[in-house]
């Protein structure tokens, strides 16, 4: 029988505060047929910070380009709200790791690390048997495809180092032709969606004019909502990368099946 999802979705948002469980943000994405609720396949989204409200966010924007599955958000016990340095990413892929038991009994046909350095993805990827993609990872295939330029735009001065790495170990070449920094403190700039959206804008037009770029990157999983807010006034694609993971991840799980 074919399911149509439009008329029969129901969404049902819930909340823990049990801190140990991890699970902040559920988006349980069922179908009923008369009498029946079937429950559709899940994809747990990992926030490698400890910030549960980016949690929400980064999980509705997963859900809304995801077709048939349940996205489920675990945020990390331990680390930083926000990973601004190199220090907080290396200790934020231990907490990844953490929560490799709860990703194991949620049964998931795979799972997305959602920040973009892609903290703790390898060593998931080795240690669970369902496909395990980072956003930075996924991002990279995306605007890198067909030998295409791009920009990353981003907050982290502290972490540009650390994203060119990663980047070089997905793409070739001279791919990644730069990583552009918002201007103004991080904090404030952070504080605000409206004031974060108009620095990103601000650094991807730079990129744009100055190094003739043929995509740009929104480098980071708190910056998911900011990004989608400024695609429309770029020239060129704006490549999400919470999106490209989940349609990546789709691809990947579908193969298998």
């Amino acid at each position: 029988m074919t399911l149509s999802f439009g008329a029969l979705q129901n969404w049902v948002v819930s909340f823990s505060r049990d801190r140990a469980s991890a699970f902040d943000v559920t988006y349980h994405y069922m179908c009923d047929v008369g009498s029946k609720v079937l429950a559709v396949a899940k994809i747990v989204l990992v926030n490698p910070n400890t910030n549960k409200q980016t949690t929400k966010q980064m999980v509705e924007i997963a859900q809304s380009e995801c077709h048939g599955y349940s996205i489920i958000g675990l945020t990390a016990r331990d680390g930083a709200s926000l990973i601004t340095n190199e220090m907080a990413l290396s200790n934020s892929a231990s907490a990844v790791f953490d929560l490799k038991s709860d990703i194991e009994r949620i049964l998931p046909a795979g799972v997305i690390v959602s920040a973009f350095g892609d903290p703790g993805r390898d060593a998931l990827a080795n240690a669970l048997t369902v496909p395990v993609v980072g956003i930075a990872q996924s991002a990279a295939r995306v605007a890198g495809a067909n030998g295409r330029r791009f920009a990353i735009v981003t907050t982290t001065p502290d972490l540009v180092e650390a994203i060119k790495l990663r980047m070089a170990s997905y793409v070739g070449g001279e791919q990644l032709t730069s990583v552009h920094l918002t201007r103004g403190d991080l904090e404030e700039t952070m504080q605000s969606e409206e004031l974060l959206a108009d620095r990103l804008r601000e650094a991807a037009l730079t990129a744009i004019r100055e190094d003739g770029v043929e995509a740009i990157v929104i480098g980071g999983g708190p910056l998911a909502v900011a990004g989608r807010r400024i695609a429309k006034d770029l020239a060129v694609p704006v490549v999400e990368p919470i999106p490209s993971a989940v349609q990546w991840l789709e691809e990947l799980v579908q193969s298998r099946s």
